[in-house]
């Protein structure tokens, strides 16, 4: 809809301007009564927002020169003064289809605007008759009260959004408080995993890997979610779209019941898509259990179909964010009991599920539109009840990047194993494979779950190669730690281990500088020992000859 907005150059204007664009209007602004009344031949409003106090006019004046050319466009009249009783009467008579106080918050604002937009043409004129009888004012409180009801129906439906963004919130400062510990008892389960398959047999390797694949991207999911909660900007990244969803396939067949058959078709030579191997496992996890949960039977279909394709136009009018462009689509189709009309368009809403208290979160699909949407693809469903349904994702190519030619990186002489560190950790899992990591590369290792302690032991015995610290601890994190040890071995290399990295604000990043080193959680076993090998390096000064 293209909305003229009448009103002085201010701040003021330059929010309602705002406000109806971020309800889907395109706006033309005027600053005078007359520069609005000669711009309308040429480009003919759909609704019109007038300021009560104009440099060159009044209110009633331009509404009444306005009704002459636009006599069944809605007009508004935008006031920051509450108006007696009378005067409105003399706006609406002179033309006026509303009264906006435009001195109101945010949501109250958007509420009216919302409101006056929606008026049909044929709905604004008001008698134009100098004498005002009875039955005009009793039009006009029925209209009147109809505009309450209708502003109280959509208050209750900004009340029940912002109900949704709290709990969201919520969900938010609680992952924040659990992340750090369910990442250090992953990177626990991988280290573990990675020393186990070293010393297993070959026919065991496979299930270590699998351990460490499902234990990674529960790391990345963590990380994730954190990004939520914390408004990080995801990383960009780039992965094949078949081998990863047959890869999260893999993983997913182990919970899903052996009645169910499961399948994956693709065309060749499938182009590389714009979004990482984490998220694509992410949405095909979520959809694969959506359709799972569908079923009221034991027995059933799950489906999956990778093609390349340019949306077809029926995609084109239902997703106004997909180009005509070449995708990678992916398909997932099942022959459950599908979804009822009423409520498809609700299924991406989070916390909404149709199933029984407690069998269900409702954010499985939220989350699915959110990954999809921050790739910058499109989601659409097609289902009938009784027949199935058809989830259909659109991921982006990623675009040809030019070749680089990079200098090969010179490798440095390993430090001397045997050196002494210190790790301190207050999870005591992820202190142990430190700890042995550590000792089967040769070096000596003193671990503390307590930082308190591992001060009183660096106070004993300053001359340790190197120390390794996590960051969130109690007491005394892992700043606190760097900042005493300095004092006490100022010589001695220190390393950061932290899955928080990311989250740090901008005086934490400033300290940074405190440590030789930083390594992200999780790690493997030789990220691990070449970073505390570098590190010991920087610290050692170069032999003269």
């Amino acid at each position: 809809m293209h909305v003229l907005l009448v009103t002085r150059e201010s701040g003021e204007s330059h929010r309602i301007s705002e406000s109806i664009e971020n309800l889907g209007h395109r706006v033309t602004t005027q600053h005078s009564g007359t520069a609005a009344l000669l711009s309308i031949p040429a480009a003919p409003p759909h609704a019109i927002l007038c300021a009560d106090i104009l440099p060159d006019t009044d209110a009633i004046t331009l509404l009444r020169s306005l009704r002459e050319s636009c006599p069944e466009i809605p007009i508004a009249i935008l006031t920051s003064i509450l108006t007696h009783i009378s005067d409105e009467i003399a706006l609406r008579n002179a033309g006026a289809s509303s009264i906006i106080a435009s001195n109101c918050d945010q949501d109250s604002l958007l509420i009216q605007l919302s409101h006056f937009l929606s008026l049909p043409a044929q709905q604004v004129a008001l008698p134009t008759s100098q004498s005002l009888d009875l039955s005009y004012f009793e039009s006009l409180v029925g209209r009147l009260g109809t505009e309450i009801l209708d502003l109280r129906a959509e208050t209750e439906r900004y009340r029940h959004e912002v109900m949704h963004a709290d709990r969201l919130r919520n969900v938010g400062m609680f992952s924040s408080g659990i992340i750090h510990d369910i990442n250090n008892i992953l990177c626990g389960i991988i280290g573990h995993a990675e020393l186990g398959r070293f010393s297993a047999q070959p026919s065991d390797a496979d299930r270590y890997s699998d351990i460490i694949k499902g234990a990674g991207r529960g790391c990345e999911l963590a990380h994730q979610v954190l990004g939520y909660a914390n408004r990080i900007p995801q990383n960009s990244a780039t992965c094949h779209p078949e081998s990863s969803v047959r890869e999260a396939l893999h993983l997913i067949k182990a919970s899903i019941p052996s009645t169910i058959q499961l399948s994956v078709t693709a065309e060749p030579d499938l182009p590389v898509v714009r979004i990482d191997e984490n998220k694509i496992h992410q949405i095909v996890l979520n959809l694969v259990t959506n359709a799972w949960h569908a079923f009221d039977r034991k027995t059933g279909t799950i489906s999956m179909h990778l093609r390349k394709q340019i949306p077809s136009p029926q995609h084109l009018t239902r997703c106004d964010t997909l180009k005509e462009i070449p995708y990678v689509l992916l398909e997932v189709k099942d022959n459950a009991s599908g979804i009822p009309h009423e409520i498809r368009s609700r299924i991406f809403q989070p916390f909404f599920s149709t199933k029984a208290r407690g069998k269900g979160s409702g954010m499985g699909l939220f989350v699915v539109k959110n990954l999809v949407d921050h790739a910058q693809g499109a989601i659409t469903v097609d289902s009938e009840p009784g027949f199935g349904s058809t989830f259909t994702v659109f991921l982006p190519l990623d675009k040809p990047a030019r070749s680089k030619k990079t200098a090969p990186t010179p490798q440095k002489n390993q430090a001397p194993v045997g050196a002494h560190i210190l790790v301190v950790d207050d999870e005591e899992l992820l202190a142990s494979v430190v700890s042995e990591i550590l000792s089967n590369a040769g070096h000596s290792v003193t671990a503390f779950t307590h930082p308190a302690e591992a001060l009183l032991y660096l106070e004993s015995n300053p001359h340790v190669d190197a120390i390794i610290t996590d960051l969130a601890m109690p007491q005394i994190d892992g700043f606190q730690l760097a900042k005493k040890s300095q004092l006490i071995a100022p010589k001695t290399p220190l390393i950061l281990l932290s899955g928080n990295l990311p989250l740090l604000n901008k005086a934490d990043k400033e300290r940074l500088p405190l440590f030789t080193a930083t390594l992200k959680k999780p790690f493997t076993p030789s990220e691990l020992s070449r970073t505390v090998s570098q590190a010991i390096q920087r610290a050692v000064p170069p032999q003269t000859t």
